[in-house]
């Protein structure tokens, strides 16, 4: 259960940032420019370049939190680190139900394998 828990909790974390920040500080940039000093184009542009930030980070953040995960299971890890570099939250889905995946498996060998011993 313990690996559901993580990639619950890492879910709940991204939901969070993209949810409740990205909004607020959307309103704020707009806000910004409410004197009609510059035009919406500026503003756009301004949006735009602050979305592109957020997501090259979040980005980034997933490709070292899967390189790191990957490293601790002694999996390929550069193999992860490109694959989350790229991909992104995608990829951080794909690595946790891999695992799930692989853990699952393992469980149903060990069962298996003790079942044979008992008989």
């Amino acid at each position: 259960m313990k690996k559901f828990e993580k990639f619950a909790i890492v879910l709940i974390i991204l939901w969070l940032v993209t949810a409740l920040v990205f909004p607020f500080g959307m309103t704020a940039i707009v806000g910004l420019f409410e004197d009609n000093s510059r035009d919406i184009s500026t503003t756009l542009k301004i949006i735009t370049f602050v979305l592109s930030v957020c997501s090259v980070l979040v980005q980034l953040g997933v490709g070292f939190w899967l390189f790191r995960e990957a490293k601790k299971k002694d999996q390929a890890k550069w193999v992860w680190l490109l694959f989350g570099l790229v991909f992104g939250i995608a990829a951080l889905i794909f690595y946790y139900l891999d695992d799930i995946k692989k853990s699952l498996l393992q469980e149903e060998q060990t069962v298996d394998n003790t079942s044979v011993v008992d008989e």
